[in-house]
């Protein structure tokens, strides 16, 4: 079933937090893992939109997680240890509230996969 990423709240947020960690990342050591780690969450949900079957978008919305989770202690590490800036904090945040939103956006998913399940069966 395609579904329309840019009417997901998740990936306008997950495309919100890619566009400040890589404007934050600058030149920094950590410029390279963050990057990967900020592109990961978005384009994972965008490849699981275009699947066709329900479980392959589950797994896509889990990699999209783990990515979250992992741009969230790079940013953190990043503003620990004086290589980003201040407004690593509030990307720190957002990219928080993205694993959670991207936590609640699978179990709701896996629920509706599930009972179509049980509606075939």
């Amino acid at each position: 079933m395609f579904r329309e990423p840019e009417k997901l709240k998740v990936f306008q947020l997950a495309d919100k937090v890619a566009g400040g960690a890589l404007r934050s990342a600058g030149n920094s050591i950590l410029a390279g893992p963050l990057c990967r780690a900020a592109l990961r969450a978005p384009l994972a949900i965008l490849e699981g939109c275009a699947a066709a079957q329900d479980e392959v978008f589950l797994r896509h919305l889990a990699l999209a997680r783990s990515g979250a989770s992992e741009l969230r202690y790079l940013l953190g590490l990043g503003r620990r240890v004086g290589l980003l800036g201040p407004e690593a904090q509030a990307l720190e945040e957002e990219a928080f509230h993205l694993v959670k939103s991207l936590h609640l956006l699978l179990k709701a998913q896996r629920e509706r996969t599930a009972k179509r399940r049980e509606k075939t069966a």
